[in-house]
């Protein structure tokens, strides 16, 4: 009778150890692969970002050549505009 008692709770004793580890190696393997996920959204928020930069400086150049042709004296004469 004993020796099912012991080994029951040694049983129980491996079998929190076993469980437990499991369970902390899942958690480690969920949060390392967030931590890949972040890296992903972060570089692609960086280029994104970059992306962006670059299309505004583009658009600002764009903006301020249609500007020199709206009010080239051509246009002016005419009454045109290119809004």
């Amino acid at each position: 009778m004993a020796s099912r008692w012991f080994e029951s709770i040694i049983g129980g004793i491996i079998g929190s150890i076993v469980g437990s580890s499991a369970v902390a190696y899942y958690i480690f393997h969920i949060q390392k692969q967030n931590d890949i996920t972040m890296d992903r959204v972060n570089y692609n928020i960086k280029r994104l970002d970059n992306a962006l930069t670059k299309f505004n400086s583009s658009a600002g150049d764009l903006m301020g050549a249609m500007d020199g042709l709206a009010f080239t004296p051509e246009a002016e004469d005419r009454e045109e505009r290119f809004y």
